[in-house]
């Protein structure tokens, strides 16, 4: 049996032959605070690139200054491309007065969808406007500004009392929506609708009267109708501040009935002719006259204030040029007839927007061959002298729609809209900047050694 003295000797042979060196305490402590340091300045950056990332995308998103208030709203002298990420009614609050409508695609974070934008009359501002239930961003691309820029109208969308059958559109229309663009509120017209409605018109004969008709669609696709049967009776007129449309006493069987401004509806008389009433009489026709070559009031036209001068495009061709002049009496009892000269170095023409006096029409033209671009260019007839009011190098401009009742008066100076970044992008470079801080911590926490 060993001593205590031979187990201490055979410990004292095992022990290292050396100390440990000096300073491993403070090497150590010195190591933690390396590695504490480069784990703050890693996160630093990251956080700091996360908030430049805010930063630009606050920015981008932020809404200009307004233009300074003038004596009264305006048409802008210019109108651009508004961005998918415009904010939307539902964030900014309504617009006010409008002084146009342009549709765009509205981006989401899968696709996209057709919206339309609204340009404030009073401020230049453009923003999305969110309109319940609107048959528009799923492919009913009927909606209509007034005059006044004081209410947009557009088709609604929902479930009929039957089985929905879209007809040629992709969704069941089921109504009309009354959108006050000073309030936000909407006024919603929902008649009773067994399959939907099939849209024929929507448009403005002043800023109180809105002409609505739709065809009640008669077979539903349960039924293997092909939904384009449908009956309809007739142009109705709908007064704002009024629940919903009330039928004309005019229409049933009107081939085409349109609003043309100034109280004014139109209609095709057959042969070749246009019928003119006013809209609180429809059935009581103001005038009668021929349009040489019109064969079916399909292309655009103007008829003015005193419905004594008439301006359309060349019957088949757009862009065409511009045809306008004085409608005549007609003498010896025979009909009155528009006296309509070809308007010089009007080739370009793509629609008429109305007269704002005797002596001038006020057309939208094309910038050139495959340019999504327009023109606003009052036309002076019948020499074909031009002023140019609004230019547009919006994406739609050729759907562009201004508030008619301002086309007479002095135009702004435009305010180009807001850039915001795409949110979805914003995210990936949120991620990626967490993934790079998250990669340079562990490559510097190897590479610091105690």
């Amino acid at each position: 049996m060993s001593t205590l003295h031979e187990r201490l000797a055979a410990l004292a042979d095992e022990a290292p032959s050396a100390l440990p060196e000096t300073g491993l305490w403070e090497r150590g402590r010195r190591y933690g605070r390396v590695r504490r340091a480069g784990t703050v300045a890693i996160a630093l950056v990251a956080v700091l690139v996360l908030v430049g990332i805010a930063g630009v995308t606050w920015q981008q998103g932020r809404v200009p200054d307004p233009a300074p208030a003038g004596p009264a709203p305006g048409l802008p002298d210019r109108i651009w491309s508004p961005s998918p990420w415009l904010d939307g009614t539902e964030e900014g609050g309504p617009l006010g007065q409008l002084a146009a409508l342009l549709p765009a695609a509205r981006g989401e974070m899968v696709g996209s969808h057709l919206a339309l934008v609204g340009i404030s009359a009073e401020t230049g501002d453009y923003r999305f406007l969110d309109l319940p239930d609107a048959a528009y961003q799923l492919g009913i691309t009927d909606a209509a500004l007034s005059p006044d820029g004081r209410h947009v109208a557009y088709w609604l969308t929902g479930t009929p009392s039957g089985a929905a059958n879209p007809g040629s559109a992709e969704v069941p229309v089921v109504g009309v929506g009354l959108y006050d663009t000073t309030t936000g509120e909407v006024t919603a017209y929902r008649p009773t609708v067994e399959h939907g409605l099939m849209p024929m018109t929507l448009a403005w004969a002043d800023a109180d009267h809105l002409v609505v008709d739709a065809g009640q669609i008669t077979e539903s696709a349960a039924e293997g109708g092909s939904g384009f049967g449908a009956s309809s009776d007739g142009p109705q007129i709908w007064t704002v501040g009024e629940p919903g449309p009330a039928a004309a006493t005019e229409g049933r069987g009107a081939r085409y009935v349109a609003a043309a401004g100034a109280g004014l509806l139109l209609r095709d008389g057959s042969h070749h002719s246009v019928v003119v009433s006013r809209v609180e009489d429809p059935s009581a026709t103001l005038t009668r006259f021929r349009v040489p070559g019109d064969e079916g009031l399909v292309v655009s036209r103007a008829l003015d204030a005193t419905a004594t001068r008439f301006a359309t495009l060349d019957p088949g061709v757009t862009p065409g040029d511009l045809l306008a002049g004085p409608i005549s009496d007609g003498g010896a009892g025979g009909p009155r007839q528009a006296q309509l000269v070809r308007v010089p170095r009007t080739g370009s023409t793509v629609s008429v927007l109305g007269w704002t006096d005797p002596e001038h029409v006020v057309t939208l033209r094309e910038l050139g061959p495959g340019s999504e671009g327009m023109d606003v260019v009052r036309v002076t007839v019948p020499s074909g002298g031009a002023e140019t009011l609004i230019r547009s190098t919006a994406h739609e401009s050729l759907n562009l729609q201004l508030a008619t009742d301002l086309l007479a008066d002095p135009t702004v100076a435009g305010v180009e809209p807001p850039t915001p970044l795409d949110p979805r992008l914003t995210v990936l470079l949120g991620v990626l900047a967490l993934g790079a801080g998250g990669l340079g911590l562990r490559w510097w926490r190897r590479r610091v050694r105690a």
